[in-house]
Order: C-alpha cells, then sequence, then structure tokens
C-alpha cells in the first residue's frame, strides 16, 4: 500500500517537459542521487490521491525491444488490477546509453496502455546493461 499527501508543487525542471498531464524527464545519474535524498513529497503532485501502488519490471534486447519491454514491464504479477484504472506512474528507463527516440517510443506505448495516467520519467545509463534496456514501473491508481 501506499499512501501519499501531497505537501508541496513539483518543480519542473527546464529540461524537462510536460504535455497532456504527463511529464517527462530525462535525467543523468548525479540527479537520481539528489532525487533519491528527496522527502516523498514533491511527489505527491504526481501520485495524487493514490492510496494503492504495485510494481514492474521489464528486459529486453533486439528489433523491437521497446514493445518487449513494455509488455513484459505490464504483465507483471504484481500488476492486480485493470491497468486502465492506472492514475499514476514512475517510469525508469535504462540502457547502457539511454536516447531520447526510445524513451519517446516507451512512453508512446505505455500510453496506450494506460490512458488516464499521469507520468513522471526518468532514464540513466547502466553500461552493464550491454545490449539490453531495462524498464522499471511504479504503478499507483485510487482505491
Amino acid at each position: 500500500m501506499l499512501q501519499v499527501h501531497p505537501r508541496e508543487e513539483v518543480r519542473v525542471h527546464a529540461g524537462c517537459r510536460s504535455a497532456g498531464g504527463k511529464i517527462s524527464c530525462w535525467l543523468k545519474e548525479e540527479v537520481v542521487y539528489e532525487l533519491l535524498k528527496l522527502d516523498i513529497g514533491p511527489l505527491g503532485r504526481i501520485i495524487g490521491d493514490s492510496s494503492y501502488g504495485r510494481f514492474g519490471l521489464g528486459m529486453a534486447r533486439g528489433d523491437e525491444r521497446v514493445e518487449r519491454v513494455v509488455n513484459e514491464a505490464l504483465s507483471s504479477p504484481w500488476f492486480d488490477y485493470d491497468l486502465a484504472e492506472t492514475d499514476a506512474g514512475i517510469v525508469i528507463y535504462s540502457s547502457s546509453d539511454p536516447w531520447d527516440k526510445e524513451m519517446e517510443s516507451i512512453l508512446g506505448s505505455l500510453d496506450s496502455h494506460l490512458p488516464r495516467c499521469r507520468m513522471i520519467c526518468g532514464s540513466y545509463a547502466d553500461p552493464a546493461l550491454g545490449d539490453q534496456i531495462r524498464l522499471s514501473l511504479i504503478l499507483c491508481r485510487t482505491l
């Protein structure tokens, strides 16, 4: 269970953009470390009144890896509800060399599966992944 009460507004960095209630932001590794120091309060704006959160993970390589990584992450046994009811999501994409076009493809695919979901996303480089990509999702909804 995840209970979040918004205590402050999310300040959107100039490197981020907002479209259709979704905020996308490509985070450098040092930014991720700074975010880890933050209180959960700034994420309250995205998560809103959601009180139920679950985790999904996908990994894929090769042709059509974006579609496969999204499908694998969304197929998590932890998602024990209709994903169309998802209110908010935290999306983390990683690869040995993350690139914007791949992130945009992932977000586009997630949009089709999660039509009413507000998302915040980030990415980071993980050289250990080689030719694979990893997608971590925390999806939330209101009970």
